[in-house]
């Protein structure tokens, strides 16, 4: 039976109570129903019960047989377990580019550090220990000696002695073995005993080092005038020379000290 159709026999039982209301409805009980409507009453009746009665057991278990979509389900179990590892992910990151943004300022620009905080001062000059998250930075200004700027964990221990080689024994570990030579001494703070060779004015720089006749054993350290400390000294070419500073191998395959402090 359609829709339409069940509001007409609705609303014709309606009508058909209301002009029987005093003969059925006030005699109507449970237990006489059935004698006290007529047949087609009867029909109408109980096509009206059927139609207005509200199984709720039924109706519960139609809900209770509901399930929630898998897929969605899936997608919210995801969301609960991996939310947090995204959170610390995100951490993870950021702690990340600001090692990255400090190292990269700190050794390529001098700058910085930007994202440590200044925990000790040295009386040797002015050498400031820096803390980071999980790095540390070690500020070099001594008055005679160390002027760079070292970065490593928090075990970094603050030196002024320098590693002290002669240039002859430099020119030779590097003729032996050069590689594991530029490993030991690549950016580490040196005293070298040295012989002035040259001052080239044109590219603002000094020429230590040796040569011998043979060219077996040379060695050639570079001083730009800019990374001299003590600038106002005079020197004299072929003189032997101590120079403190930090050494360096750069791409151009070439020994370079910075922060120079040149005695003769």
């Amino acid at each position: 039976m359609s829709k339409k159709e069940k509001h007409g026999s609705i609303n014709e039982i309606f009508m058909n109570i209301g002009k029987k209301q005093e003969e059925i409805i006030e005699s109507y009980t449970e237990d006489n129903t059935d004698n006290n409507l007529s047949h087609d009453d009867k029909e109408q009746y109980e096509e009206y019960e059927e139609f207005t009665s509200f199984d709720d057991d039924d109706n519960d278990d139609e809900y209770d047989n509901i399930d929630l979509d898998e897929e969605y389900e899936d997608e919210f179990d995801n969301k609960e377990t991996f939310s947090p590892i995204y959170k610390y992910l995100g951490v993870i990151i950021v702690i990340g580019m600001i090692l990255v943004l400090d190292f990269m300022c700190g050794l390529k620009l001098g700058i910085g550090p930007i994202f440590a905080i200044p925990l000790k001062t040295y009386d040797d000059g002015g050498t400031i220990e820096y803390y980071g998250l999980g790095y540390k930075v070690i500020k070099y200004n001594q008055i005679q000696g160390r002027r760079d700027k070292e970065i490593g964990s928090w075990s970094l221990k603050y030196n002024s002695n320098p590693i002290t080689i002669q240039d002859i024994d430099f020119a030779i570990s590097m003729k032996d073995d050069k590689n594991n030579t530029i490993e030991k001494y690549n950016n580490k703070f040196v005293r070298l005993i040295t012989t002035l060779q040259k001052n080239d004015t044109s590219n603002k720089e000094l020429i230590f080092g040796f040569y011998d006749d043979k060219q077996e054993f040379e060695i050639e350290l570079i001083c730009k005038n800019k990374e001299i400390q003590n600038n106002n000294i005079t020197l004299e070419i072929g003189k032997e020379t101590t120079i403190l500073g930090k050494l360096s191998y750069d791409k151009n395959k070439k020994f370079y000290i910075k922060n120079c402090f040149i005695e003769q």
